[in-house]
């Protein structure tokens, strides 16, 4: 409300929707931070409360619009990065195609791209690879400078760093990473401040 944004009709759904989504939301992004990715071969005789699974009943629900089931989707995907399951995670991302049209957020815009352009850079190599990650993030670059979201920089520099890294231009990298690591401590994400860490440290490892 302070900036005007008119939230309510942004969203057009009714408050009733957006708690429950929000709630549901929650607790799976807090399944995620606790570890529990997917239900485990031991657990089959309980019900699926993992993160995976929580956020696949937010993407396929019509009711939460176009806007809402992306964010789960590209949840979903990072659930699927933590297990190393870079192709589905790609043809998930890739069928939600449409959500990406429908919605007017150029944030999540941003954040689509730039997600789909970590499973192409992982799952191969090459010229094909290149051109995949290079246009993704062209495109995550035009969503994000037009959004304005500080967040959607940070991801942003994140994935530019680790496309340099595989490029083996480390000191490039190391510099983009530190533009990430500010990104994400001025926004608040912990998680994200963790990986960028990380990430510098690997990086100037192999720099000696």
């Amino acid at each position: 409300k302070y900036l005007g944004l008119h939230p309510e009709k942004a969203v057009g759904l009714t408050r009733e929707t957006v708690l429950q989504f929000a709630r549901s939301y929650a607790h799976a992004l807090s399944q995620f931070f606790k570890g529990k990715l997917v239900r485990h071969r031991e657990q089959i005789a309980t019900a699926d409360d993992s993160a995976y699974s929580g956020l696949l009943q937010l993407t396929d629900c019509d009711a939460y619009g176009a806007s809402f089931r992306l964010l789960a989707t590209i949840s979903a995907a990072d659930v699927l990065y933590r297990l190393g399951r870079f192709r589905v995670a790609r043809e998930t991302l890739e069928a939600s195609r449409t959500l990406v049209r429908q919605t007017p957020d150029l944030s999540l815009k941003a954040r689509y791209h730039l997600s789909l352009a970590w499973p192409y850079q992982r799952s191969s190599t090459g010229v094909p690879s290149d051109r995949a990650v290079k246009a993704a993030l062209a495109k995550g670059t035009f969503y994000a400078e037009n959004s304005g979201d500080r967040l959607a920089f940070a991801v942003l520099a994140y994935r530019k760093a680790s496309y340099l890294t595989k490029k083996q231009r480390y000191d490039d990298a190391v510099e983009t990473f530190i533009e990430a690591l500010e990104g994400y401590l001025i926004t608040g994400n912990f998680h994200g401040v963790q990986a960028s860490c990380a990430d510098i440290g690997s990086v100037l490892h192999r720099i000696g």
